[in-house]
């Protein structure tokens, strides 16, 4: 993961979309592809809550690439936009974006 190139992309999405996020994921998705909402977790425990859009870490955030630095061992990494809407979510850094798209891979 190289946090300049992480950088770069973050800087040249914001002009055009609402919501930014980094987000690990298993699956391989391409650009454009739609994310999917994700689940609530309680405890590391999957609660079958669905929720209203995709976690991922607020890619406005100074201490965004250190946050999903944490999370990488998950597979790929991912910047996710909306131009629609998001949310605060539940952990340090964590939004909730709703309909979620890949806009680079890492």
């Amino acid at each position: 993961m190289n946090s300049a190139d992480i950088q770069t992309a973050i800087a040249a999405a914001e002009k055009s979309w609402y919501a930014l996020g980094l987000r690990c994921d298993s699956r391989d998705l391409e650009i454009g592809e739609e994310v999917g909402d994700s689940y609530r977790w309680d405890d590391g425990e999957d609660t079958g809550e669905q929720l209203d859009g995709t976690c991922a870490i607020d890619a406005s955030r100074e201490d965004a690439i250190a946050l999903i630095s944490r999370y990488a061992f998950s597979g790929h990494l991912y910047l996710i936009g909306s131009q629609t809407n998001y949310c605060g979510g539940e952990d340090k850094g964590e939004i909730v974006i709703s309909n979620a798209v890949v806009i680079a891979r890492f």
